[in-house]
């Protein structure tokens, strides 16, 4: 079974991974791009996949709630160094 997610907004793009996720679906995640090996400034390849290990939601003491992906490059050459905010 697949989920198309790019036209959702990000809350419901969440809410289906995460469904996904509490059913132990096998998820992987891409990116676009030209074809061409390009990183961003966080680290993320374009035109790449990407495993999509597990989808939760990060609570803060101020009552600030951050969803959260952790995906794992299948290079294993990048890491994301960007901040999460």
């Amino acid at each position: 079974m697949s989920y198309a997610t790019a036209d959702q907004n990000a809350d419901a793009a969440f809410n289906t991974l995460q469904t996904a996720n509490n059913l132990n679906y096998v998820m992987g995640a891409g990116t676009s791009g030209s074809g061409d090996t390009f990183y961003n400034g966080c680290g993320i390849a374009e035109s790449h996949a990407y495993s999509l290990i597990a989808t939760f939601e990060l609570k803060t003491g101020s009552n600030v709630d951050y969803k959260m992906y952790m995906m794992r490059n299948p290079w294993g050459r990048s890491t994301y160094t960007g901040t999460f905010r």
